[in-house]
C-alpha cells in the first residue's frame, strides 16, 4: 500500500471514529438527561475512608455527584471546581461526592490517594458504578445537581473549564437557596 492509500485509510478511519464516539455521546447524553426531574435512584457506595453513603445520608441536602476515574483528564480538570463548591456551600447544606467509576481495578485507594494528593476535603466513594449505570451514563466524567428533595435537577456530560465553574456554581448556590 503506497503513502496515498494509507493516508487516505487512516482519515476514513478517524472519520469513522468521530461518528461512531458523536453517536456514543449522544445516546449517553439522552439516557442521562432522561433523570432530569425524577427521583435521584437508590444508591449505597462506600467512602475511601469505609463508610457506606446513600440518599438517606444526603436527605435534605443538596448533593452535587461527580462521576469520575482516574484515567480521564477531563475529570481531573473538573476537581477543583468541585473542591471550590463544597468551601464556599458545605456548611449551607451541600455535599459533593466524588465517585470514582469504570476503573479496570476499582479501589478505595484511587479517590483516598487522589484527594490527598491534591489536598481535597470532598468526600470521594467507590462503589458508583451501579448508580452510574443506572442514571443510563456510559463515560466520565458525568455531573448530577440534586435538591434538597432528591430529585434530579441538573445533568452535565462534559466538563468546560472556560465556562463550567461558573455554572455550576450557579446551579449550586440557586438549589442551596432553596
Amino acid at each position: 500500500m503506497d503513502r496515498e492509500t494509507m493516508t487516505k485509510a487512516a482519515f476514513a478511519a478517524s472519520v469513522v471514529f468521530c461518528s461512531v464516539a458523536a453517536v456514543v455521546f449522544a445516546v449517553q447524553k439522552s439516557k442521562v438527561s432522561s433523570w432530569k426531574g425524577k427521583p435521584l435512584p437508590a444508591f449505597s457506595m462506600k467512602t475511601v475512608d469505609g463508610k457506606t453513603v446513600s440518599n438517606s445520608t444526603y436527605k435534605g441536602k443538596v448533593l452535587v455527584l461527580d462521576f469520575w476515574a482516574t484515567w480521564c483528564a477531563p475529570c481531573r480538570k473538573a476537581s477543583p471546581t468541585f473542591q471550590s463548591i463544597y468551601q464556599k456551600f458545605g456548611s449551607k447544606g451541600v455535599a459533593v461526592l466524588g465517585a470514582d467509576v469504570l476503573e479496570e481495578k476499582p479501589s478505595p485507594d484511587h479517590g483516598k490517594k487522589y484527594a490527598a494528593e491534591h489536598k481535597y476535603t470532598y468526600t470521594f466513594t467507590t462503589g458508583g458504578d451501579s448508580l452510574h449505570k443506572a442514571l443510563g451514563a456510559t463515560g466520565v466524567p458525568v455531573f448530577v445537581f440534586v435538591d434538597k428533595k432528591g430529585v434530579v435537577r441538573e445533568i452535565a456530560d462534559a466538563f468546560d473549564a472556560a465556562k463550567d465553574p461558573a455554572r455550576f456554581e450557579a446551579i449550586v448556590a440557586k438549589l442551596a437557596a432553596e
